[in-house]
């Protein structure tokens, strides 16, 4: 009997020693780095919430410094939200610009996964930095004067005028760009307006006619006050007004002699005027579709073919665009509403500034309609 229980305790201690043994499973507990861990983090979803009613320096506050993609997208998309309201609370003014550049470049710095969101953060800067770089453009003019003094200076209007071009073209569209552009454009025209007065008679209209293209330009771009003195100023200086002084009535004897009747010189043609519309298409009397879906597709083409670089504008007298054609000459606008739209050749880097190339539109607004304009060197 002894011997039994021996062999019974022997039995029970062995089954107990193989039970501590076994392995145990561990339970399951999420890391605070785990991405899904941050999902159900409550200050995440706090930041996602702020980020979707437009709250970003309250989402910025609440994500903190990164630890993952997905939170390292949510903070970059809050940065751009901050660079936008930057811009729009001050347009086109250079702080509020340098302001949005610096949200833009801690955005950068996150190293975004999503391709769409790196796109839209580069896109992004580089307008924000051609907006200032007209502003610089401007401001080292203005340092310039008078121009009597430094002829150099028709060299930085130039670069002036062809860098507020591309801002006034360049994509995405900022607050107040057409009014940096307008400005840059107006500055130049100054400038050439000075130059004029003090050069020969020809060097004199030479400049003017630039300026004068430089004032035509920032009044497509933006409507003001100053674009349309500007213009006014110049057609003066341009074709001035006939004396109105009625000449002394010569005594016989001083008559002199009859001269053959010279017929007057045509006005030269300005390179502008070597370009017409060679094709176009339009939806006149379509009606209003109450969406702003339509496009214009734009060509320009020279003698030896499709124009790149060439600036052209689009507008409706409440909406202003500038684009530029790409290597096949090409280039266009979408995401327009009901009206009669202007499409306008400014310039090209083969003749400069270019006046008279000009035709319009209509579109309903519906993305079945676009239009077509195709501008060629005659």
């Amino acid at each position: 009997m002894v011997r039994v229980c021996k062999l019974a305790g022997l039995a029970l201690l062995a089954a107990a020693l193989t039970a501590c043994a076994a392995p145990v499973t561990p339970v399951s507990t999420p890391s605070p780095h785990d991405p899904a861990a941050q999902v159900e983090a409550p200050a995440l979803g706090d930041a996602r919430a702020a980020l979707e009613r437009g709250d970003y320096a309250v989402a910025v506050e609440l994500l903190g410094a990164p630890v993952g993609p997905a939170h390292a997208a949510m903070l970059a998309r809050a940065r751009i939200g901050l660079a936008r309201e930057a811009m729009a609370a001050a347009p086109g003014e250079a702080r509020a610009l340098r302001a949005a550049l610096d949200q833009v470049g801690l955005a950068l710095a996150l190293r975004p996964d999503e391709p769409a969101l790196r796109d839209e953060l580069l896109n992004l800067e580089r307008a924000i930095v051609t907006l200032l770089a007209v502003e610089d453009l401007r401001l080292a003019l203005l340092a310039r004067q008078p121009v009597a003094e430094d002829p150099s200076a028709l060299d930085l209007a130039r670069a002036l005028a062809g860098r507020a071009s591309a801002a006034a073209a360049s994509e995405p569209r900022l607050p107040g760009a057409e009014r940096v552009a307008a400005t840059g454009l107006l500055a130049a025209a100054a400038v050439f307006e000075e130059a004029g007065a003090g050069a020969s008679q020809e060097d004199a209209a030479a400049r003017w006619q630039e300026a004068h293209r430089f004032c035509e330009r920032a009044m497509a771009l933006q409507t003001s006050k100053a674009a349309r003195s500007c213009l006014e100023r110049l057609a003066s200086k341009l074709n001035p007004p006939a004396s109105t002084t009625t000449p002394a009535t010569p005594t016989p004897a001083a008559l002199p002699l009859p001269r053959p009747t010279v017929a007057p010189r045509p006005p030269a043609r300005s390179p502008g005027s070597a370009f017409g519309v060679a094709q176009r298409k339009s939806f006149d009397g379509s009606g209003n579709s109450g969406q702003f879906a339509s496009c214009i597709d734009i060509q320009v083409l020279g003698p030896g073919g499709p124009i790149a670089g060439a600036v052209l504008g689009i507008n409706n007298g409440d909406h202003s665009y500038q684009n530029q054609t790409d290597a096949g000459g090409y280039t266009g606008r979408c995401g327009l509403g009901a009206s009669t739209w202007s499409v306008v050749l400014f310039w090209t880097p083969q003749t400069g500034s270019v006046s008279g190339a000009t035709t319009t539109v209509y579109l309903n607004g519906a993305p079945d309609q676009r239009a077509a304009v195709v501008f060629r060197a005659r």
